[in-house]
């Protein structure tokens, strides 16, 4: 029998109603013991686990939250179309939504050494990374590798030199150019010319 909300009613008699009771404390013990500790245990009150169904809409339909809380659900991700964990949060201008759990890893379970990739952090920051190579003023474009950020923050650049046919080069930061691309200047370590170099990079953005 389903759980019955409804009972004891006034009229009722505990020998009429004992059985509904009997099968509402059933109900609740089994509730209760889905990813939770039991009953009368040194850790009762607590979750053994936490598991987040699918929902469908952001913020989940039927509900939404208040500006003065925090919310985690999950819904399917828009970039790696898969189950990922949100976080809602309010900050300093308005509600954001951040997929925290979002990345390379959740398409590719074990991308190879040197490839590149993008990660969200908890903070709704974004992380990207990955490989050029390059002569002289060199424009790195990234459209396509991930969310795209609203506006690249910083670049972080250094010299492959695994695969550098000069070891004794050098990796400048040109310019930031927008939010899916930057310049850099491959030249030797020592002088201004132009160079040619493989050289790793890392973005951050939001």
């Amino acid at each position: 029998m389903a759980y019955n909300n409804a009972i004891p009613q006034p009229t009722d008699l505990i020998s009429v109603s004992q059985g509904d009771l009997l099968n509402n404390f059933a109900a609740i013990q089994t509730l209760l013991t889905v990813n939770h500790v039991n009953f009368n245990t040194a850790d009762q009150g607590k979750h053994m686990w936490v598991t987040f169904p699918q929902q469908g809409a952001t913020p989940p339909a039927g509900s939404g939250f208040l500006a003065t809380e925090l919310g985690l659900y999950n819904a399917v991700n828009a970039t790696t179309t898969k189950n990922e964990l949100y976080v809602n949060k309010t900050n300093q201008a308005t509600v954001v939504q951040v997929p925290m759990t979002a990345s390379t890893l959740s398409t590719s379970s074990s991308p190879a050494q040197g490839t590149q990739g993008w990660s969200y952090l908890p903070s709704g920051i974004i992380i990207k990374w990955g490989n050029t190579t390059g002569t002289g003023l060199t424009l790195v474009d990234f459209t396509g590798l991930g969310p795209t950020y609203t506006n690249l923050l910083s670049v972080l650049l250094t010299v492959d030199n695994s695969t550098a046919t000069d070891i004794d080069v050098a990796v400048r930061l040109r310019a930031l150019v927008g939010p899916t691309q930057f310049s850099a200047w491959v030249s030797p370590r020592t002088t201004t010319g132009s160079a040619t170099s493989n050289f790793l990079w890392f973005t951050i953005g939001y």
